[in-house]
């Protein structure tokens, strides 16, 4: 159960951060109630499987930290717009 309390923190740390660094406020309460209602079913599922519980309890750690820095070869993909790019003549 520890390692599951330890991802719950982490993950919520991870939330905390994100949200103060792009939107300059502290998390909402419905955001904080929706990560941990997750880590509280992890939780129940430990009673039974404590192991596969603690393994989706990092997943979705490391799916948060993934999700952390935004990537810089979408953006420049999208402020191309595809509108600059010519298409060679189709042949006949």
């Amino acid at each position: 159960m520890t390692g599951l309390i330890l991802a719950w923190l982490c993950g919520e740390g991870i939330m905390a951060y994100r949200t103060v660094t792009q939107h300059h406020r502290p998390p909402l309460p419905g955001e904080v109630l929706g990560t941990s209602g997750a880590f509280v079913l992890l939780g129940l599922l430990a009673e039974v499987q404590p192991a596969f519980a603690q393994l989706l309890a990092w997943g979705l750690v490391s799916a948060a930290l993934l999700n952390l820095w935004p990537t810089n070869a979408a953006s420049t993909a999208e402020d191309t717009g595809g509108g600059d790019v010519k298409k060679a003549p189709a042949k006949s």
